[in-house]
């Protein structure tokens, strides 16, 4: 833990993180991509995450297990330790996508680089950026409440139901299960659970457009549904892949895990990488 304060206070080395939208980086104008268009190269992304893995496997390993062990050790102070986490993840997050153009640029990454994004001005983007996520999903939520009860539920059902639960009795099935017998309320949480997901894909790209490129949080998750709007089924597709090899992980055990967890950060850097950098365009340039 100390280790972890001291680098969030040593703020002399901000290389990449305090330039968004530099095209020293070598990224085009989100209007120049726009106007080339891209091709998702699947096999691309996939096998450039591989190697990224590959090549720095120690960097991500130990970056994983200072990541995993502060965020489990955090949950447990009292209090607030349930909320830390909400501060945690962003700047974790930032972290990897920072080794992750390290080492797709040639450099050599550290472990320690896993701190990195809770420097300089990055870390406020990818708070805020996680922020209005979590915002937009609760939303989606929020304006589902009203349409479920124009479908005419039995509230009454609903209300026992959470009310045995909250006495710690034994909650009874098949009275929720009466609660779905209505067709149309099935489909309107099919519909739910569909706004969630697409929601969660589009924004996908969000916080590692607010660590290397975007100036703003709201401008981050509107470059994220501009780029994923155009090959949505195909992000869909990738992300519960790279979210699925993670998951196997955990059945090679602790090491396992850990050697898979980075995947899908490594995974949205690459995709953004490659496509900002204009690789696979549809027309030329």
């Amino acid at each position: 833990m100390i280790s972890f304060y001291f680098a969030l206070l040593n703020t002399n080395n901000m290389d990449i993180i305090d330039q968004p939208g530099m095209q020293s980086q070598g990224y085009l104008t989100m209007e120049e991509v726009e106007r080339r268009g891209y091709r998702f190269a699947f096999d691309s992304y996939f096998n450039q995450v591989i190697e990224l893995l590959k090549n720095n496997l120690g960097t991500y390993v130990l970056a994983a297990l200072i990541s995993l062990s502060i965020s489990i050790f955090s949950s447990f102070i009292p209090v607030i330790g349930s909320f830390l986490g909400i501060f945690l993840a962003p700047g974790f997050y930032a972290g990897f996508v920072i080794i992750s153009k390290k080492a797709a640029d040639g450099d050599r990454p550290e472990a320690g680089d896993i701190f990195s994004g809770f420097k300089g001005n990055v870390y406020g983007r990818v708070l805020v950026t996680y922020l209005l996520f979590i915002l937009i999903a609760l939303c989606c939520l929020i304006l589902a409440v009203p349409i479920i009860i124009a479908a005419g539920p039995d509230i009454a059902v609903i209300t026992e139901f959470f009310n045995d639960a909250a006495r710690g009795g034994q909650p009874d099935g098949e009275m929720l299960l009466d609660f779905f017998a209505n067709p149309q309320m099935l489909w309107l949480m099919i519909l739910i659970v569909f706004a969630l997901v697409y929601v969660s894909v589009s924004l996908c790209l969000a916080m590692t457009f607010a660590t290397l490129y975007s100036s703003s949080p709201t401008e981050a998750v509107s470059n994220s549904f501009r780029i994923v709007r155009k090959s949505w089924w195909w992000f869909l597709a990738y992300t519960w892949l790279l979210s699925i090899c993670a998951s196997l992980g955990i059945i090679a055990l602790c090491i396992g895990f850990l050697v898979t967890y980075p995947l899908p950060f490594i995974g949205s850097f690459v995709a953004f990488d490659q496509i900002m950098k204009g690789k696979n365009p549809k027309y030329s340039a």
